[in-house]
């Protein structure tokens, strides 16, 4: 933790150099260690600990377990179905319009999530399978 900290006070000086400010309220730390402290206290402020954050849209586990940034993965892909699940079934639409929609906005969240997913029990294949039914 001693060199954690120290590269947070060398990374704040550097940014006040250049103008840049690091904002300790806001600024978290994740590790695996367990027996880390709550807070890391460098000389500008204190740093809490969390056991989950969102980077990039993704959810990261202090565990390395991926269930919960799954589980957000199936909430897009069925969120981004519902919405246009209506779309769908307009007859005043060609079929290449709801086609290009489909491969535009549609298939592109299900690959990714099926790309990420992760299938450790059989059970979360059938719900998902009762879900595209």
């Amino acid at each position: 933790m001693e060199e954690a900290t120290k590269q947070i006070n060398i990374l704040k000086e550097m940014a006040e150099r250049t103008g840049l400010q690091i904002s300790f309220e806001k600024t978290e730390y994740l590790t695996s260690v367990k027996e880390a402290p709550k807070q890391m206290v460098t000389k500008y402020g204190k740093i809490n600990r969390v056991s989950k954050f969102k980077y990039l849209g993704e959810i990261i586990e202090a565990n390395a377990s991926d269930k919960e940034g799954n589980l957000l993965r199936v909430r897009k892909m069925e969120t981004a179905f519902q919405l246009t699940r209506n779309m769908y079934n307009k007859k005043s639409l060609s079929l290449n319009a709801k086609l290009r929609h489909y491969n535009t906005v549609i298939k592109p969240e299900c690959l990714y999530a099926s790309e990420c997913l992760v299938l450790k029990i059989e059970k979360q294949m059938e719900d998902i399978a009762k879900k595209e039914k």
